[in-house]
């Protein structure tokens, strides 16, 4: 199973859009030790890892867990269950959010745009309000959008937009 940590240090960089050497100045770490966090090669300390973990604004039990699930030799880290664990006590920041427990279109929306770790592009168009309108997406398209589309990058809300006429085409109900 892959490292929690890795992934969401490199996410939320690229977010703030920050270089290596500029994100690990806020917590006194090289831009090689950022590298090396990034990739998995290394787990911050527990210090370090627990001011970044604040700063993304994952609750503090979780980030003990995930720098506890890092730490495991890989070969335990399946038997130990740290990660089902996490993502069993429904904790957004580290499994995937289901958007369709969202009924209302407002809440939906709501979530969808302040979500930290939706691809930028798909909480800009959550956060247009007239194209949000016009599109009307349900939870499971929501799901879907960030399943299939976010691994390619942030994108442009119109991206996404367009992501969703694709989905609904393909599912055969039409735009």
């Amino acid at each position: 199973m892959a490292k929690l940590i890795a992934p969401r240090l490199f996410q939320h960089r690229k977010r703030q859009k920050l270089t290596q050497d500029e994100f690990g100045r806020q917590y006194g770490v090289s831009g090689p030790g950022i590298f090396k966090f990034e990739k998995g090669f290394i787990t911050p300390t527990l210090k370090v890892w627990m001011k970044m973990s604040a700063d993304m604004g994952i609750p503090r039990k979780t980030a003990v867990l995930m720098h506890i699930h890092d730490k495991l030799p890989e070969e335990h880290r399946e038997v130990a269950g740290i990660a089902a664990m996490i993502e069993g006590a429904g904790d957004s920041t580290l499994g995937k959010d289901n958007f369709k427990k969202h009924r209302k279109k407002a809440e939906l929306q709501e979530a969808v745009a302040n979500h930290q770790w939706l691809p930028q592009g798909l909480r800009d168009f959550a956060a247009d309000v007239e194209q949000w309108s016009l599109y009307s997406p349900t939870g499971e398209e929501v799901n879907i959008l960030r399943d299939i589309f976010a691994p390619l990058g942030d994108g442009k809300a119109r991206d996404f937009c367009d992501g969703l006429r694709l989905v609904r085409e393909f599912r055969g109900s039409g735009a």
